[in-house]
């Protein structure tokens, strides 16, 4: 990612917090106003939020990713989805296998080096 695309995607992540902090306040007002009014009847409460700013905060990450999409196109925004969806991979693996005593991540063998060579 070069250091413009990086900008931008500060750029688009700082307005979603911001965008996310102001409508989870009014959603979570929201919410009590429904429970308060609607109380027993979980339909008409879900009816009133659907209308509602949590509504709006429910639609904040397809807007983001929009925005990244638009804003990136659609190589930079590959990439840049595909390492969110898997930054975290190399952690999982340590977790799941324990972490050896020189602190080096474990990697599992590809299915190349797990075939048996005939002999």
């Amino acid at each position: 990612m070069t250091p413009e695309e990086a900008e931008i995607v500060k750029k688009i992540a700082a307005q979603y917090r911001k965008d996310f902090v102001d409508l989870n306040k009014s959603c979570r007002a929201d919410q009590l106003t429904a429970r308060r009014t609607y109380g027993g009847d979980p339909d008409v409460r879900r009816k009133f939020l659907e209308g509602s700013t949590c509504q709006q905060l429910y639609n904040l990450i397809p807007k983001a990713m929009a925005d990244l999409l638009t804003a990136l196109g659609s190589r930079s925004f590959t990439r840049l989805d595909g390492y969110t969806r898997h930054m975290f991979d190399n952690a999982k693996i340590i977790y799941r296998q324990g972490q050896p005593a020189n602190g080096q991540p474990q990697i599992p063998p590809t299915t190349t080096e797990t075939k048996e060579t005939p002999q």
